[in-house]
């Protein structure tokens, strides 16, 4: 009789001792999978980011020696204003500045500050710098004597203004790769306390359905045992009836 009482219990401990092992089981290896994910994740989107930044910095310098490119062949045709010379070194430039411009509209086609700041340089170009060095040859062919002064007050200025346009640019896409790594970060962070989340929730979990279990377990123990005794002393009575 009592094993018969029993013995459903004994499945049913059975079964959740299996599915209590399993939850935790189940769960540590979604926790683990999940960092593991995670982890693959930040590294590919750190390493993507790193590989954008470099890229911006490129189009930066090629946009700075440009510049240099044409201020020195302003200087070349100061001295001497029939060099072809230097006329065409001026002019590859500026087709490299406008060539750097366009070729750059792809990799910044999701960032419209970025795309925003450099057509500002390539606008900058062809409305104020492209129009003072042409002034620039002009004078030094027909007025030479002026030309020191127009490098100072119109040409410097203008070739300084877009210098800046592309420090403005190369800062800003600085500013924007570190917003996207913290970013990224902070999704990583998240990702692996939710994963401990999981996992710590899981133990808690576990440990109180084993000590329900081992609860009951002491108290099926302790029937069996009283439901022993009461067998025993049954016995006990049966035989000294039948010595009697």
């Amino acid at each position: 009789m009592p094993t018969t009482a029993i013995a459903p219990k004994q499945v049913s401990l059975g079964r959740r001792l299996s599915v209590t092992l399993t939850a935790i089981v189940a769960a540590s290896a979604a926790a683990i999978g999940g960092v593991l994910w995670l982890s693959t994740r930040d590294h590919q989107q750190h390493t993507r980011l790193l590989k954008q930044q470099h890229q911006l910095n490129l189009i930066a310098d090629r946009l700075r020696y440009d510049i240099l490119q044409m201020a020195d062949a302003m200087r070349g045709i100061a001295l001497d204003p029939s060099s072809q010379l230097e006329r065409e070194r001026k002019r590859a430039a500026d087709d490299d500045l406008v060539r750097v411009v366009e070729e750059s509209k792809p990799l910044l086609a999701n960032y419209p500050d970025l795309q925003k700041a450099i057509d500002a340089i390539g606008e900058y170009d062809e409305k104020y710098l492209h129009h003072s060095e042409t002034e620039f040859v002009a004078l030094a062919e027909q007025n030479p004597a002026e030309l020191p002064k127009f490098y100072r007050e119109t040409y410097l200025p203008a070739r300084r203004g877009g210098e800046q346009l592309i420090s403005d640019f190369l800062k800003l896409a600085e500013e924007t790769s570190r917003k996207e790594i913290s970013q990224s970060r902070r999704g990583f962070l998240f990702g692996i306390g939710a994963a401990l989340f999981l996992m710590t929730g899981t133990v808690i979990i576990g440990r109180r359905q084993l000590r329900t279990i081992n609860d009951l377990l002491h108290g099926y123990a302790t029937r069996l045992g009283a439901s022993a005794e009461q067998t025993a002393a049954a016995a006990g009575q049966i035989a000294s009836s039948s010595q009697s």
